[in-house]
């Protein structure tokens, strides 16, 4: 269930990486920065994903990782821009990150991984 979750908002941060790198106004640098971020957190996600579907421990561990960092950003973000849907989608990434993190540590989970 979570890898399914984790290739989906990796597909997501991918897509907003490649429009963020179309960014033709005087701040395309910034845009070339964040879109490479963007991607490379993609990557790790679709790392992290196919590391939960094979049932290995560093996928479950990358994806704690992960997750554990995504919640304080989300939090940055809220403050950097408080437009509604901004709020909207922060608070939805916010929450998606504690329920997984929270499937995550069930023991009938982490017995998978460390079986």
């Amino acid at each position: 269930m979570s890898a399914v979750l984790c290739i989906f908002s990796c597909m997501g941060i991918m897509f907003f990486g490649v429009m963020a790198s179309s960014i033709g106004t005087a701040e395309a640098g910034v845009g070339a920065i964040f879109a490479f971020i963007l991607l490379l957190l993609g990557v790790l996600c679709a790392t992290a994903a196919y590391g939960l579907w094979a049932l290995l421990l560093w996928g479950y561990s990358l994806t704690r990782v992960i997750y554990i960092i995504s919640i304080p950003l989300g939090f940055v973000a809220l403050l950097a821009d408080r437009t509604g849907g901004n709020v909207f989608l922060q608070l939805v990434g916010i929450g998606l990150a504690i329920w997984i993190l929270t499937y995550l540590a069930k023991p009938e989970i982490k017995r998978l991984f460390y079986a």
